[in-house]
């Protein structure tokens, strides 16, 4: 299977998640931080599973120290995500979410000596822009008059995709070391 399948698969899984997410925040478990930590317990069983199901490949220590510290890193992420969640539909929050490539593509660019073309910068660009043209929001204050701001979710994104990139590097790291797909 290639990339480009897997990525779309990926994204249709995602988004599918993101609708149960929004409903679960929104009707059953409203703190994110409750919410995180019910995933997380989720996630260690699963990770338990696998191990205990298939053939899981040794890695080197600082490899698999680096993909842990990766995963709690991620936990950050997560707990800004449900708070977005929190204040947006889960369509805008997933569309947020979109901007984490920005950063990758700085740490790319600074850490891993990657070069894009101009396209792929204007790619970047339209990204950002889509992300505040869906983000802003109309206030009307004291004197009736509409003033345009960011919205919550954009900020707590912002900084979650942030947190995020960072994670996704060092796993980039980590899997460098680790063959995958065996």
């Amino acid at each position: 299977m290639g990339w480009l399948t897997l990525a779309l698969i990926a994204a249709a899984l995602n988004g599918g998640v993101s609708v149960v997410d929004k409903f679960v925040v929104e009707k059953q478990i409203p703190d994110p931080i409750i919410y995180s930590f019910f995933m997380s317990a989720y996630g260690m069983i699963s990770a338990v599973v696998m191990l205990l199901t298939v053939d899981v490949h040794t890695a080197p220590l600082g490899a698999t120290l680096l993909a842990f510290f990766s995963g709690a890193v991620y936990l950050a992420y997560i707990v800004l995500y449900f708070a977005a969640l929190g204040y947006n539909d889960a369509s805008v929050v997933v569309a947020l979410a979109q901007t984490s490539p920005v950063f990758s593509a700085l740490w790319g660019f600074l850490f891993l000596g990657e070069r894009f073309d101009t396209l792929t910068y204007i790619g970047v660009g339209v990204v950002v822009a889509g992300a505040v043209l869906i983000s802003l929001e109309r206030n009307e204050d004291e004197q009736a008059k509409t003033r345009l701001r960011l919205n919550t979710a954009l900020q707590l994104m912002v900084v979650g995709c942030f947190v995020n990139s960072i994670s996704q590097l060092m796993l980039k790291y980590a899997l460098e070391e680790i063959s995958v797909w065996g």
